[in-house]
């Protein structure tokens, strides 16, 4: 019979034998500093370092080199060439996919899709972070010891027949010192990165924690191999806790964003760059993990209940929830190289599901919406939002209690009026909303044929930037 508890016996010896060995590492960095001596001990430093920092600043070209190495073409009947390289591969993967499963097998729309820049420049970022270690095992194991023999064996013809000088105390010292500064600089390269990978599996086993217990709690999901599950993500979490490292970057968790600061130093390897900005992957997924135990009592609240109701969904949360998201909205990058993608996205498939020409809004409206210059006032009114769900004592059964509530609740009221004043300032309401409302609002006066009313119609033509389709 297995026994889940044994698995967190074996991760805390593996994180205790990890942490002796990387104190272990430093005492004999020490020790040989002070048995080499200064001379000896820099050449050794410089042996790795002047080639790691050559490997770093070439390490984008080495990652466009590899995207542009061409292969043989046996995968794709669809490109005439005999060779093809890893980033049209790529490429032709992508568009596809987005074709088959998204753009209705428009092959086009598909190629012109910001999906796919997105997802370039994710595989690119990992990509890089495969040749950092990839390099730095190759440094500190082949380079820098072949660069060590080098300089040795040409110190040893310069010093042949010289008498041996005995190494004094202040360069044993000085050695130790250089030393020293090799041990940082090894928890910089080797060992904050590795920790940055176990600190984001420990991340993800506290979420698939959550998701069990979300299920568990729904009698319908209930079984023993969920039961098992949830025994073996504990065990795998309390195992992990038993290292001192581990315990130290867990007091560097934030409190709006849970990604330590070996998540985050491991993170800067993954940055996706985009026209819209740079994200740190890892980073983010501190950011989102914070709003799960959020997501677990919403998704809580719908499967406890058969007919779900807005004040249920409200009576769940509280105001740290409601500030969590808040700070997610204020601090996350993706949102913002996100948005774009996903309106290039929305606007293909309202336009393919014949939804713009049916509420009369044209191409030409839809490519004039600046979405990255609106970015920050949806964000505020998003937050604006937030605000005002969380406000007290909101009761209503029906739209004219709703716009009671909005009238009588000053709270309610100035919020609101702080959200028209956001949405007012993009693009997407001036030249979409108000053309498209203004219309509606003609067509709806003109269908009521009150005389004073129509006395509005060229009030609310001035709204629209392409009055010539409408008027």
């Amino acid at each position: 019979m297995f026994d889940p508890s044994s698995i967190k016996i074996i991760l805390a010896v593996a994180m205790i034998l990890l942490d002796l060995l990387v104190l272990g590492i430093g005492v004999v960095y020490i020790l040989f500093g002070m048995l080499f001596g200064t001379r000896k001990s820099l050449r050794r430093a410089l042996s790795f370092l002047i080639p790691f920092i050559i490997f770093i600043l070439s390490i984008n070209l080495l990652t466009n080199i590899i995207m542009n190495t061409t292969i043989p073409n046996v995968f794709f009947d669809n490109i005439s060439a005999d060779k093809i390289t890893l980033q049209e591969m790529g490429v032709t993967l992508l568009t596809d996919l987005l074709s088959e499963y998204l753009y209705n097998g428009n092959i086009a729309a598909a190629e012109s899709s910001q999906i796919i820049t997105l997802a370039l420049a994710i595989c690119k970022s990992i990509i890089k972070l495969v040749i950092y270690f990839i390099g730095l095992f190759s440094i500190a194991f082949i380079i820098a010891p072949f660069i060590r023999f080098i300089t040795w064996l040409s110190f040893r013809i310069q010093i042949k027949g010289k008498p041996k000088q005995k190494m004094l105390w202040a360069s044993r010292i000085g050695g130790m010192g250089i030393a020293s500064i090799r041990y940082v600089i090894f928890l910089f390269v080797v060992v904050l990165p590795i920790s940055g990978g176990i600190s984001t599996i420990k991340m993800l086993v506290e979420d698939a924690t959550i998701v069990v217990d979300t299920l568990e709690e729904n009698e319908q999901y209930l079984d023993g191999g969920l039961s098992l599950s949830k025994s073996i993500l504990k065990n795998i979490d309390e195992g992990m806790d038993y290292s001192l490292s581990r315990k130290f970057f867990n007091l560097t968790r934030g409190k709006n964003n849970e990604a330590s600061i070996d998540m985050r130093y491991l993170g800067s390897f993954l940055n996706v760059k985009t026209e819209d900005g740079k994200l740190n992957l890892l980073e983010e997924y501190g950011l989102i993990h914070n709003v799960l135990p959020t997501a677990q009592k919403l998704y809580g609240t719908i499967l406890a209940n058969d007919d779900i109701y807005y004040e249920d969904l409200i009576n769940a949360v509280d105001s740290n929830d409601i500030e969590t998201l808040k700070h997610i909205l204020k601090d996350s990058n993706l949102i913002n190289i996100a948005l774009p993608v996903g309106y290039d996205y929305l606007g293909y498939y309202l336009n393919e599901e014949g939804i713009l020409l049916e509420n009369n809004i044209t191409t030409e409206m839809v490519e004039s919406v600046d979405i990255n210059d609106d970015f920050d006032h949806i964000i505020d009114a998003m937050a604006i939002v937030l605000d005002i769900i969380v406000t007290e004592d909101i009761h209503f059964e029906n739209e004219e209690e709703l716009i009671e509530v909005i009238i009588t609740n000053e709270k309610i009221s100035n919020n609101l009026q702080i959200f028209i004043n956001d949405i007012l300032k993009t693009t997407l309401v001036q030249n979409i909303g108000l053309p498209v409302g203004s219309y509606y609002l003609i067509d709806l006066i003109e269908y009521t044929e009150n005389e004073s009313l129509e006395q509005l119609i060229p009030l609310f033509s001035r709204f629209s930037k392409f009055q010539k389709l409408y008027f």
